[in-house]
């Protein structure tokens, strides 16, 4: 001990310091194979309530994060980004609670996002969270979709709502997948 710089144990939590975090909420972190990191963040300065920032990972360290910008970030909160191992896509919550994605484009800009309510059945629900496996073969999500008549549709007495709340597809939020071929067929022609 005398003295010496104590060595930190392995799998620590280490802060990012204050390049990377602001005194906001920062969330939904997800780096690309390059080490870019992606989150969205409710700081100062954005285009609307949360939005998504990249913090370009250089020299073993990550540069001031930009936000993405007005094709990407609206008035209106941006969240739980997910970027592409190789940065090609972005899938992130948009604020209407369904999944959107943008691509890349070959000048390095953003496509406009295009909502994936639709293609991932999102309706009268909130889809979230999207993720890829490690193979890249399916799209992982979170939905509060309900499997079922919804508790108002039907007329149930509080000990049968109790029962119904326990139950898989309660419309709380289960974990449902898709082939990541999805992403593929939304992609625009010129990238294809």
């Amino acid at each position: 001990m005398g003295g010496k710089k104590k060595k930190k144990r392995v799998g620590e939590p280490e802060h990012l310091g204050w390049v990377v975090n602001s005194s906001k909420w920062e969330r939904g972190p997800s780096v690309s194979d390059n080490g870019n990191l992606y989150f969205a963040s409710w700081r100062e300065g954005g285009f609307g309530a949360s939005d998504i920032y990249r913090s370009r990972f250089v020299n073993g360290r990550f540069l001031k994060p930009e936000n993405l910008g007005s094709t990407i970030n609206t008035k209106g909160y941006e969240n739980w980004p997910f970027i592409a191992p190789d940065e090609s896509y972005l899938l992130f919550e948009s604020d209407e609670g369904s999944i959107c994605i943008s691509f890349r484009r070959k000048d390095r800009t953003w496509s406009a996002p295009l909502s994936m309510a639709k293609e991932l059945g999102t309706f009268r629900s909130q889809d979230r969270f999207p993720k890829l496996s490690f193979d890249g073969r399916y799209l992982f999500f979170v939905s509060s979709r309900r499997i079922g008549k919804r508790f108002f549709e039907q007329r149930l007495s509080l000990p049968e709502i109790k029962k119904q709340a326990n139950t898989i597809g309660n419309g709380f939020g289960d974990i449902y997948w898709v082939d990541a071929k999805i992403i593929e067929d939304l992609k625009p022609k010129e990238l294809k």
